[in-house]
């Protein structure tokens, strides 16, 4: 059922944990660079690499939870990816659609590897 405007769901709130209030462009481009100089540190596990990944749609969540169902929806909010997009058409595509395209990726990659 859509939201009415005004609803207390599109308050935005602020983030629970103090490391994602810190996060910024810069802590972002330091993890990058540590893991491309040791990439021995990635995850190595398919347990772990869920609990990372599950961790980080934990943490997305919460902060789409920050933002204003209002502006999720306003076009032109994110320029650089077109003047008639949104953040909420950023969002289904970064976690739907990329996806998606990586699911027959890897489905090629099997069918490949079954045929070694």
């Amino acid at each position: 059922m859509p939201r009415s405007k005004g609803d207390a769901a599109d308050a935005p709130r602020e983030p629970r944990s103090g490391r994602l209030r810190n996060l910024d462009s810069a802590g972002v481009d330091i993890v990058a660079k540590q893991i491309l100089e040791s990439p021995t540190a990635l995850i190595s596990t398919v347990d772990e690499i869920v609990a990372e990944y599950s961790d980080a749609c934990a943490q997305t969540m919460e902060l789409i939870g920050c933002i204003p169902a209002e502006t999720l929806r306003q076009s032109g909010t994110i320029p650089w990816y077109g003047a008639e997009y949104s953040l909420d058409d950023l969002i289904v595509y970064m976690y739907y659609g990329h996806k998606r395209e990586h699911a027959a990726q890897i489905a090629a990659f099997r069918d490949r590897m079954k045929q070694l």
